[in-house]
């Protein structure tokens, strides 16, 4: 697939590889499109959480501790 980019995107490219962190430009790009799609990901969980809270959908956090150490064995 031949993709065409801009001189800007290219440079930052080239500086990623600089690092020696990349071998490959393909691997620079693979790297920014996972943390791309993880960042979108975390952007939908945060909307949905703030939903939660403006429909009051939420509970005390020493509530949920104590749960999760009940849950768990550990002493509250």
């Amino acid at each position: 697939m031949e993709l065409s980019i801009s001189l800007a995107t290219q440079q930052k490219i080239d500086a990623q590889l600089a690092t020696g962190k990349f071998s490959h430009a393909e691997d620079v790009i693979n790297e920014a499109l996972d943390l791309y799609a993880e960042h979108q990901a975390t952007l939908t969980d945060l909307e949905d959480s703030l939903r939660d809270i403006e429909a009051g959908r939420l509970r005390p956090i020493g509530e949920v501790a104590n749960e999760v150490r009940s849950a768990r064995g550990w002493q509250t």
